[in-house]
């Protein structure tokens, strides 16, 4: 399939991200916030797999919302579960 990647976040039950109305950010390790959610563009593109690759290696993980809402996330096992992007395995399209 050549349907760009999505990124989505829910909290409380609330979608933000690709697709709803309201979109998020992740800042990985305390650096700058990125807007991983649209992976059809190339700057999307870009900030999709920064996203994936820093939570495969980060120490902290928070989600931001456009309403404010700030998330702690978990990363226990993320280099396990998410592939690099560099691997064979890594089957997301982006631009």
């Amino acid at each position: 399939d050549q349907t760009p990647a999505t990124m989505t976040l829910t909290v409380g039950g609330k979608e933000y991200g690709y697709g709803s109305n309201q979109d998020f950010v992740l800042i990985i390790d305390g650096k700058a916030p990125l807007a991983p959610s649209d992976a059809g563009s190339n700057a999307g593109g870009d900030n999709f797999r920064l996203a994936w690759d820093g939570m495969r290696k980060a120490k902290t993980l928070v989600a931001k919302t456009v309403d404010g809402k700030v998330i702690p996330l978990p990363l226990t096992g993320a280099a396990k579960t998410l592939p690099s992007s560099k691997s064979k395995t890594y089957r997301c399209v982006t631009w």
